[in-house]
């Protein structure tokens, strides 16, 4: 579930930094965004070089309270490298961190968190560096309490993973605690040295088909889900009933059923499997099934479709 989207679009005589999650949990950059506004990875982003950043309100802490997981995700372009740079952190008390994700001064990438305020700052680093400063890349942190693993993500592909050691499974509730995007914290520290793009928190962590799904082959998407737009013929209707299921499984089988959150459909394949990467879903209601190039049966006894390319989408 997307608590917290900063698309960094903004560009007014003030300081909001909006959520477009719907939760309102808008930020408040460290200067007029106007004078911080440039153009970045998708429309415009925020030009942190300077020792410019945005504070994060309470609610990107206090929201992870009760998640058994959370996943980080921003695009960024660097203009220097060799300092200590932070993406973006959130805290369970005061300059105890929840979750975040940061360069190092070696150009690691390195991402840490604790479940409770009592947990010793758990971290995953990556083996190699990172120094380009000439295009953009999108990081992601992944946090699996229940399962004590971190993971890292660069470009869409798995940089680091390690065990780590929660104290518990799911996150504190606390309150009253901010956190940063492009620095350490509400007060600055360790600021990032480029412009930032398209930053998300999730409650949840992320599998790596959704993370690739986010990245677009290196295009990045706005959306929330990274899909593109779907039109009205592109809705089914499957036998009055609905039926949701969400598989991590490589491969999907006939009697595999795909679902997210409220929105319901039934989706039966006899042709070749269909791969993790071929299934999208996006938004509290809507189930996305992707093919290329395959045939699906749809509900018993269903009219055959022919998928070339094709989204299918149950409301």
């Amino acid at each position: 579930m997307l608590l917290a989207h900063y698309k960094l679009n903004d560009d007014a005589a003030d300081t909001v930094v909006a959520d477009a999650s719907g939760n309102a949990l808008h930020g408040t950059a460290s200067a007029n965004t106007d004078t911080l506004a440039v153009a970045a990875k998708l429309n415009g982003g925020l030009n942190f070089a300077a020792s410019h950043y945005a504070t994060l309100p309470d609610g990107t802490s206090s929201g992870l309270g009760g998640a058994s997981g959370a996943t980080i995700i921003t695009w960024v372009k660097r203009s220097g490298v060799g300092t200590r740079q932070f993406l973006f952190r959130t805290e369970v008390a005061a300059t105890k961190t929840k979750a975040a994700i940061e360069f190092q001064s070696n150009n690691t990438i390195k991402a840490g968190g604790r479940s409770i305020a009592g947990d010793s700052y758990q971290t995953v680093t990556t083996a190699g560096t990172y120094t380009d400063t000439g295009d953009w890349h999108m990081l992601a942190a992944v946090f699996d309490l229940p399962n004590d693993s971190i993971k890292i993500y660069y470009d869409g592909e798995l940089a680091a993973e390690g065990n780590v050691n929660f104290g518990q499974n799911t996150f504190s509730a606390d309150v009253g605690d901010t956190g940063a995007i492009g620095a350490f914290g509400p007060t600055g520290g360790y600021e990032l040295n480029g412009v930032q793009d398209e930053t998300r928190l999730y409650k949840e962590a992320l599998p790596l088909w959704k993370i690739q799904a986010i990245y677009n082959g290196g295009e990045g998407s706005e959306k929330e889900s990274g899909l593109p737009a779907l039109t009205q013929h592109q809705v089914l209707v499957v036998g009055g009933s609905e039926s949701l299921v969400e598989s991590e499984s490589p491969v999907l089988t006939q009697h595999q059923l795909l679902a997210v959150a409220v929105a319901e459909c039934i989706v039966e394949s006899e042709s070749p499997a269909l791969t993790q990467h071929q299934i999208l879903a996006a938004g509290d209601a809507e189930c996305i099934v992707e093919s290329q190039d395959v045939t699906l049966n749809i509900g018993e006894g269903g009219a055959t479709i022919l998928a070339q390319q094709s989204l299918f989408m149950a409301t």
